[in-house]
């Protein structure tokens, strides 16, 4: 099954990482969902009506794995 949050990704692929509310409302995302996902920070609103979507889950960016320490460990950022 296909989440909403990829078919969006398919979507931006082709356009720079980018869809519109339109494309979105085309894919059966409704303004809420998109609310949602914004607010989650799974996509980013770039402007009104545009949004990012980026490749793939981020990562934190204040912890990463080191093979030297064996758990997560502070870098700077």
């Amino acid at each position: 099954m296909v989440t909403k949050l990829e078919r969006l990704r398919e979507v931006a692929l082709g356009q720079h990482g980018f869809v519109t509310t339109a494309q979105a409302l085309d894919e059966d995302v409704s303004h809420a969902e998109l609310s949602i996902m914004v607010a989650r920070v799974r996509i980013e609103r770039a402007a009104r009506g545009v949004h990012r979507i980026p490749r793939s889950r981020r990562r934190s960016a204040t912890r990463t794995s080191s093979p030297f320490c064996g758990r997560a460990c502070r870098r700077p950022v």
